[in-house]
């Protein structure tokens, strides 16, 4: 006798099992079945998952779900006995998740259209036939009505748990045989060992928001996947409950249809026509009268490629989406990945890149030897990417077009802390350990037990230890669904027939299946991206047109010295791809001269290639020879000063030297990249065969392939690299001809990006272009221009919503505010206390009325002003009738403290706007030599510098060794910079490392990832430093004690001071030990040339050095 688990959760039950796929079959296996089911609650995410794990344990996967039926809290197990049941599954989990959000259940009349196709099973807990039996109502109707749709209906039973479980499971049995129904055993599994359970109860909790003690009996220790004789012997007594289990698995027999293609269409009668068609009337549009005859082959060829893998219709479609946005003025990108190597895409304005003006391949697209699914990403500026999609989604059926899921998921910080309320551990407690969890991207709960602190609290607390575990176990798994970022998936058929849906935003549906998942059964995938430096562009040619300036973005002039001045000064802040301080550091050295230098840089500056910079850059500018591999790959390899940069001359390479058609050098490619053994012999053995049937020798060829070899994996999509590097050549240029308007643009696109804002300030400064304050009487929404100065936009202003802010520039564009009082009055129905408060203290209503304090103190007058005001005006005619009012004055008050003013600054608009903190020290700073941060960050790694700012942050860690250390952000007047302070200086300077005080800093820069920080090495406080300044401007005795006169002279030096008191103080240092004494008080003298020349009688001329005081 051989049972089968029919019910059972994967982590695809959304926070309702603990159970992981892969684990799950794996664990089948080790118990030894042969077969399994998955039944997800009203849903499919895992079904492929389930199936493809199933191939790989060798076991027979049965694809179910447990669906809600008539209602939230009744449902019924479908299982597929074949294909059409498994595009059952697809369209009932489809209509019960594009319901409304009260109704996401089927009904029986939908469940009839597709039940014949389904073994049916009424759960043991949630099932409707059950709890009809327990409630006393009339379960055989229930049954009949399933029966009539499909023969096989069963009832299930679960082992007995509890009283009350017993006496259903009685009563269910007794049922099922009075009425000649057939019942099957089940388990219900949830997790997979019993020590889970305590999980799978916090998953639970979770999602219901309450703590485990809250929960409803739901889940039961026995809810693991048991072994088959476990289940044998729970069910001793109902053997054919167990028999049915093999019965039902027997009828299920089906594989998910995958790799079958399902290419969307495009509405013409012949596609291939109609696609050639337009591709000539591009190409005149394109090339007029400078069409060739090589240009003409080149499109026959790309043409003929696309219409034996059948992409017509895929061009088309993306061809018709491009028009849409071309003639609705949204910004496009001129092309991204190695569809920017085709000419079709680039005659049907798909993309803007001339593939044959820059030497680009259409094989690295589509390889007419390896056929794969087109793959073009499409950039779209971020405001208006959602209109291009629902052009899609209207023109081809909201039924064919979907937006694809992902899963956000229980990370490390968020598995301890959801877990910790459902244990309901102190708050206070777990914000402790949660602090200890380190912040670095993919970090798991056992990287924490390697902080020693960490480990000690979790070791330490028995509470605590119990919270780890759990955690532990549901880390990872996903928690909510969400929206792909950019994929689109297109169908011909209704994707319903395809794949799972479940509602998601605008009118869109979303498919249940990941992007991978997707691609395996054949659906094609569109990336619709939203690129922000597209949307800025709009922006800074929208300002300069309006300053009588309009510049045409796509025809710009390709040798513009101003531009690469701005490139090679390493001025790209803004400028797409060349932002980072490594890649500014880089410019500047490289000093581009040409277009093909942006896009050697771009394709150079990755971990690997970039150790041919250097190399590059020496034989741009005549200090290393040009070299290159054999003097045939001249022509291939002169763009870039004998430097192999790029995948496509690779390909060149081998076409060249060993007659591979261009497919197969892109086979080639591929194959070396990989670094497996077999291929890269099998490779070097075509290679050299083919070299020297074009006369080349073996030792060339062996050269070569090696050579091929090396760069394979570092060599760069030069269509990619090529599109991107437009973009960064035409915000370059913008930046160098309309300066005002580029970064009024720039700061506008990081309005609540604070640290990023604060930095283009200070760089607009940098360039002698003045920034005004936001203001109510002045601002809009966004950045401005004003006349040659860069208003600043209200947007940046935290905790005031946009709606809020539009509506003051709107109530100005009206009327003019009068006063403080006019403008509360006026903006009171958006405008709350906290509001109101912000503005003041963010220094936007300064144009108002100057003193901030004076209009927190008149905030309650200006109040209960606009509430009469209102009042008034709700009467009508009646306010006649109401005592005249004394409009209100201000009240009178100090203006707030500067720090606490640049404080406030801070705190409402991201960075200090009207000064720094470090102000009162800037003279004296001035004095050490001290840059500012944005100064410190042009300077290249390993240099020495010294800054001074404020401590934002510190986050201290321990290292490997056990050691303390700490990572710092630092601020001043022109920006932040990290700063790490390693063991040894920490232990040193810790006490200083505190968030708000000010510090002055020594130490070396270095480079990571791109971005500049500072390795302390010297740590002072600025108080020391004016303290010391301070001191030194009083008055002051120093004398300088030989050490003949330690011995002789003391005692007379000693009486020659107490003879005569006064008010300068008094500095010794001991020439035998260097030592420094700074004496008391009541050692300080009164000084005359008299006492003077008796010092220096006693200790020698030099040995007496009076300051600031004159005798």
């Amino acid at each position: 006798m051989s049972f089968v688990h029919l019910h059972v959760h994967s982590e695809y039950s959304l926070l309702q099992s603990a159970a992981r796929i892969d684990g799950l079959v794996r664990r089948a296996k080790e118990l030894h079945y042969d077969t399994l089911a998955l039944t997800d609650i009203d849903a499919m995410y895992g079904a492929i998952p389930f199936f493809e794990a199933c191939q790989k344990y060798e076991i027979k996967p049965i694809i179910g779900v447990e669906i809600s039926v008539e209602s939230a809290s009744t449902r019924l197990l479908l299982l597929a006995k074949n294909q059409s049941g498994y595009e059952g599954l697809v369209k009932l989990v489809t209509i019960c998740n594009t319901k409304e959000e009260r109704e996401r259940f089927i009904t029986y009349e939908e469940l009839a259209e597709f039940a014949s196709n389904f073994v049916i099973i009424s759960p043991f807990i949630e099932g409707p036939i059950q709890a009809a039996v327990m409630s006393g109502q009339d379960a055989l109707a229930i049954y009949k009505q399933l029966k009539a749709m499909t023969e096989n209906v069963y009832v299930e039973l679960q082992p007995i748990r509890t009283r009350e479980a017993r006496q259903k499971l009685l009563d269910v049995s007794a049922f099922a045989k009075a009425n000649t129904i057939r019942t099957v055993a089940s388990n219900h599994v949830q997790f997979l060992y019993p020590e889970d359970m305590e999980a799978t109860k916090t998953l639970h909790a979770i999602k219901l928001g309450c703590s485990i003690e809250e929960l409803p009996t739901v889940t039961a220790e026995e809810n693991y996947l048991t072994s088959p004789e476990e289940m044998v012997e729970h069910f001793s007594s109902l053997p054919e409950a167990i028999r049915a289990t093999r019965e039902i698995a027997d009828m299920c027999s089906f594989e998910p249809p995958m790799n079958e293609l399902h290419l969307p269409s495009f509405d013409v009668a012949d596609s291939k026509r109609e696609l050639a068609e337009w591709c000539d009337r591009g190409l005149h549009k394109r090339y007029g009268k400078a069409i060739t005859e090589d240009i003409q082959k080149r499109l026959q060829h790309e043409l003929s490629v696309i219409g034996n893998m059948g992409f017509e219709d895929y061009f088309l479609i993306v061809a018709d989406f491009m028009q849409f946005a071309h003639r609705e003025g949204i910004p496009t990108g001129p092309g991204r990945g190695s569809a920017a190597g085709s000419l079709v895409a680039y005659v049907l304005e798909i993309t803007n890149v001339d593939p044959i003006k820059y030497g680009l391949l259409f094989e690295r697209f589509l390889n007419p030897e390896r056929v794969s699914m087109p793959d073009i990403d499409i950039d779209f500026s971020d405001i208006d990417r959602d209109l291009v999609i629902q052009y899609v989604a209207n023109k081809y059926g909201k039924e064919r077009v979907a937006q694809i899921v992902t899963f956000g998921t229980l990370a490390a910080k968020a598995a301890l802390r959801d877990s910790a309320r459902t244990l309901q551990i102190d708050p206070r407690k777990i914000d402790q350990l949660a602090k200890l969890v380190p912040s670095k991207p993919q970090t798991k709960l056992k990287d924490a037990m390697e902080v020693k602190r960490f480990k000690e609290l979790v070791d330490g607390d028995e509470e605590l230890a119990r919270l780890y575990r759990i955690a532990e176990t549901i880390e990872g798994l996903p928690r909510h669904t969400s929206v792909h970022a950019a994929g689109i998936v297109m169908s011909k058929e209704r994707l319903d027939s395809l794949v799972p849906l479940q509602s998601g935003n605008d009118g869109l549906y979303i498919t249940q299946y990941p992007m991978g998942v997707l691609e395996k059964i054949g659906l094609l995938k569109m990336d619709f991206l939203g690129l922000r430096n597209l949307s800025f562009m709009q922006r800074v040619l929208y300002l300069s047109r309006e300053q009588g300036n309009a510049i045409d973005i796509e025809n710009l002039p390709s040798s513009d010295e101003a531009t690469f001045k701005v490139l090679g000064d390493g001025d790209t802040s803004g400028i797409f791809q060349l932002e980072s301080q490594g890649m500014r550091s880089v410019l500047r050295r490289l000093k581009p001269t040409s277009f093909e230098d942006i896009v050697a840089v771009n394709a150079l500056y990755r971990p690997g290639p970039m150790e041919q910079i250097p190399v590059y850059i020496n034989r741009k500018h005549g200090k290393e020879a040009v070299q290159y591999p054999h003097t045939d790959l001249t022509d291939i390899l002169k763009p870039t000063y004998g430097v192999m940069i790029y995948q496509e001359q690779i390909m060149q390479i081998a076409a060249k030297m060993a007659g591979y058609r261009l497919g197969e050098a892109d086979l080639l490619r591929r194959a070396v990249s990989k670094k497996k053994r077999e291929d890269l012999e099998q490779g070097r053995e075509q290679f050299v065969n083919g070299a020297r049937r074009l006369d080349y020798s073996e030792q060339d060829a062996l050269t070569v392939y090696d050579l091929i070899v090396r760069f394979a994996d570092y060599g760069f999509n030069r269509s990619h690299a090529v599109a991107y590097s437009m973009i960064s050549y035409q915000l370059a240029y913008l930046k160098a001809h309309v300066p005002h308007a580029f970064m009024s643009g720039l700061m506008d696109t990081s309005l609540h990006h604070h640290e990023k804002l604060a930095d283009y300030v200070n760089e607009t400064k940098k360039m002698g272009i003045a920034v005004l304050a936001p203001s109510v009487t002045e601002s809009h929404v966004r950045c401005t221009l004003e006349g040659d100065a860069i208003r600043l936009g209200l947007g940046m202003i935290k905790h005031i919503g946009y709606r809020a802010m539009q509506q003051i520039v709107d109530a100005r564009r009206e009327k003019r505010f009068a006063d403080f009082f006019d403008f509360v009055d006026r903006l009171q129905h958006v405008l709350n206390r906290r509001a109101l408060e912000v503005l003041i203290v963010s220094g936007s209503l300064d144009d108002i009325h100057p003193n901030r304090n004076e209009l927190l103190a008149s905030l309650d007058e200006a109040l209960v002003f606009a509430e009469k005001e209102q009042e008034k005006r709700q009467q009508g005619d009646d306010f006649l009738f109401f005592e005249e009012d004394v409009r209100p004055t201000y009240k009178e008050a100090k203006e707030l403290p500067l720090l606490e003013r640049l404080r406030l600054e801070r705190e409402t608009v991201g960075f200090y706007l009207s000064g720094h903190p470090l102000e009162e020290a800037m003279e004296l700073l001035s004095t050490y030599k001290r840059m500012t941060i944005a100064e410190a960050k042009e300077q290249k790694p390993h240099v020495s510098v010294r800054v001074a700012g404020l401590v934002e942050s510190v986050r201290a860690i321990e290292t490997k060794k056990k050691e303390q250390m700490a990572f710092v952000l630092l601020s001043d007047e022109s920006g932040e910079l990290d700063i790490t302070v390693f063991p040894k200086q920490y232990k040193e300077h810790q006490l200083k490392l505190t968030p708000g005080d000010q510090l002055f800093i020594e130490g070396k820069l270095q480079e990571y990832s791109g971005e500049l920080s500072l390795i302390l090495d010297k740590c002072t406080t600025v108080e020391t430093l004016m303290e010391r300044a301070e001191a030194e401007r009083e008055p002051t005795l120093y004398l300088f004690i030989p050490t003949v006169k330690e011995k002789t002279g003391l005692d007379e030096l000693k009486k020659l001071l107490e003879d005569t008191p006064g008010d300068t103080k008094v500095v010794m240092k001991y020439e035998s030990t260097n030592q420094v004494i700074r004496l008391s008080e009541m050692w300080n003298v009164g000084v005359d040339a008299s006492f003077i020349t008796k010092l220096k009688g006693l200790l020698g001329v030099k040995n007496v050095v009076l300051k600031n005081q004159r005798v």
